[in-house]
C-alpha cells in the first residue's frame, strides 16, 4: 500500500472529522464534565484510601464482567437481525447462557476477591459490586433495541440511570456516607437502567416476551462468542491489571492516588471511538472503491488521532499540579506525578483504536488478540518489576510502555511499511501545522456545542 503524502482535498476526511466528531464529542463531553466533577467531589469526600478501595473493587469486578459477558453482544444483535422470527428462542437462550456464566463469575469473584483485595474495605466493595455480574445477565433489551435500530432507547435508559445515580451520590456526600454506600449506588444505577429497559421492551414488543430457551442454541451462541470473549477478557485484564497489582503489592491508599490520576486520562479514551464511529463507513467504502482515497483517509484519520492524543498528553503534563490541586486537594499529593507519566498512554490508545478499525476494513482483525496478549504479558511483567521499586509511578511507567509495545508489535507484524510511512509522515512540518489548525477548529467547534447546550438547558 502507498501512504504518500498529499494535500488534503475538500471535502476531505479531516473536514468530516471536524463536523461529525464535534457533535458526538460535544454531547459526550458535557456529560463527562459533570461526571468528572462529581467524581472529584466523591474523591474529596471519601479520601485517598476509601477511593482506592472503591476503584480496586471496581477493577476486579470489571475483569470478571468481561468473562461473564461471553462476547454475546455482537452475536446476539446479529442473530436477532438475521432471524427476527426466532427472537423468542434467541433471547431465552441468551438469558439462560448469561445467567449461568454470570453466576459462575460471581462465585469465582467471591473466591478470588480475598486474595486480589487484601484490605477489608476493598473486599467489601468487591462483594457489593459482584452483584452486577448477576444483573448483566438481564441487560438484554438493549441488544434487542440495537438489532431493531432503536438504539436511542437504551441511551435514554442509561442516561436516566446515570442522572438518578448522580443525584443519589450527591445525597450520600451530603449525608457523610462511607465507601460501601457508593458501591451500592453503582448497583442501583445499573438496576434502574435494566428495569426501565425491560419496562419499555415489554410495552413495545409484547410479542417477543414469550421466551423459549434452547440448550442447543445457547451452546451455539457460546461457541460463536468464544473468540470475542477471549479478546474482551484480554482487553479487560490488560486495562485493569495495573490497578490490581498496585492494590495487591501496595494497598488501597496507593490505588487511590494512582486511580485519581489515571481517571483523568481514561475519561478521554472515548474520543478515538467517537471519531471511528463517524468515519468508519467512509473509510470502508473507500477501501472497496478507490485505493488512493482509502490511503489518504487512513492517513488523515491516524494523524488526527495522534495529534489529538499528543495535545491531551502535553496539556496534562504541563498543568498536572494545577489539575490535581483544583480537583482533589492536598490529600492527593503525589497524583500529579502519576498524571505526568500516565498521560502519554493516550498516544498508543488513540492510535491503536484507529489502527484496529483499519485492520477490520482490511480483514485482518483476527490478529488483534495476539497483540493484546503481547501487551498483557508486557504489562504484567513490567508492573511486577517496577511497582515494588518505584511504587505507583512504576505502574504508570509500566502501563504506558506496555501499551506502546503492543502497538509497535502490531505495526511490525501487519503492514509495517504502510503504517510506518504514515507514522513518519505525521511529523513533517507541513502536516504538523495542518493538524494543529484542525485541532484548534475542533476545540472551538466542541466549545460552541457545549456552550449552546448549556444555554438551552
Amino acid at each position: 500500500m502507498s501512504a504518500t503524502a498529499r494535500p488534503i482535498s475538500r471535502p476531505s476526511l479531516a473536514h468530516k472529522m471536524l463536523a461529525n466528531t464535534s457533535w458526538l464529542v460535544g454531547d459526550r463531553m458535557s456529560r463527562m464534565a459533570l461526571a468528572l466533577v462529581l467524581y472529584a467531589f466523591i474523591a474529596r469526600h471519601l479520601g485517598v484510601e476509601s477511593l482506592g478501595a472503591l476503584n480496586l473493587g471496581g477493577a476486579i469486578t470489571a475483569i470478571a464482567m468481561s468473562l461473564a459477558n461471553l462476547g454475546l453482544d455482537s452475536v446476539l444483535v446479529k442473530d436477532l437481525a438475521q432471524h427476527p422470527t426466532k427472537a423468542g428462542s434467541i433471547i431465552g437462550s441468551a438469558l439462560l447462557l448469561r445467567g449461568v456464566t454470570g453466576a459462575l463469575a460471581f462465585v469465582v469473584l467471591l473466591v478470588s476477591a480475598p486474595w486480589l483485595a487484601p484490605a477489608p474495605a476493598s473486599r467489601a466493595v468487591s462483594f457489593i459490586l459482584s452483584f452486577g455480574l448477576l444483573l448483566q445477565a438481564l441487560d438484554l433489551p438493549k441488544l434487542v433495541f440495537e438489532s431493531r435500530i432503536e438504539s436511542r432507547i437504551p441511551v435514554v435508559t442509561q442516561y436516566a440511570g446515570f442522572v438518578v445515580g448522580s443525584v443519589l451520590k450527591i445525597v450520600l456526600i451530603a449525608c457523610g456516607a462511607g465507601v460501601k454506600a457508593f458501591a451500592f449506588a453503582q448497583i442501583l444505577e445499573t438496576s434502574l437502567h435494566i428495569i426501565l429497559s425491560w419496562t419499555i421492551f415489554i410495552r413495545r414488543h409484547p410479542d417477543l416476551v414469550n421466551f423459549r430457551p434452547s440448550l442447543e442454541r445457547a451452546l451455539g451462541m457460546a461457541r460463536s462468542g468464544l473468540p470475542l470473549v477471549l479478546n474482551g477478557f484480554l482487553i479487560g485484564l490488560y486495562m485493569k491489571l495495573d490497578i490490581i497489582i498496585v492494590g495487591k503489592l501496595l494497598g488501597d491508599r496507593e490505588v487511590g492516588i494512582y486511580t485519581a490520576s489515571t481517571r483523568l486520562i481514561e475519561v478521554w479514551f472515548f474520543l478515538p471511538g467517537a471519531v471511528m464511529a463517524s468515519l468508519f463507513p467512509a473509510i470502508a467504502s473507500a477501501h472497496r472503491e478507490n485505493k488512493e482515497i482509502f490511503d489518504r483517509r487512513v492517513r488523515d484519520l491516524l494523524h488526527f488521532l495522534i495529534y489529538l492524543a499528543l495535545g491531551l498528553a502535553v496539556g496534562a503534563m504541563v498543568f498536572a499540579d494545577l489539575i490535581i490541586k483544583i480537583l482533589y486537594g492536598s490529600r492527593f499529593a503525589g497524583a500529579e506525578s502519576v498524571l505526568r507519566v500516565y498521560c502519554w498512554a493516550a498516544i498508543p490508545v488513540f492510535f491503536g483504536t484507529g489502527w484496529s478499525g483499519v485492520l477490520v476494513v482490511l480483514g485482518k482483525q483476527k490478529f488483534t488478540p495476539v497483540f493484546h496478549g503481547i501487551g498483557l504479558l508486557c504489562n504484567a511483567a513490567l508492573n511486577l518489576l517496577l511497582v515494588p521499586r518505584m511504587g505507583y509511578i512504576g505502574a504508570a511507567v509500566a502501563t504506558v510502555v506496555s501499551y506502546a509495545l503492543s502497538q509497535t508489535a502490531g505495526i511490525l507484524g501487519i503492514e509495517r511499511a504502510y503504517f510506518g510511512r504514515i507514522l513518519l509522515d505525521a511529523f513533517r512540518p507541513s502536516r504538523v501545522m495542518e493538524l494543529s489548525r484542525q485541532l484548534f477548529h475542533l476545540f472551538l467547534s466542541v466549545a460552541n456545542r457545549i456552550i449552546g447546550r448549556t444555554a438551552v438547558t
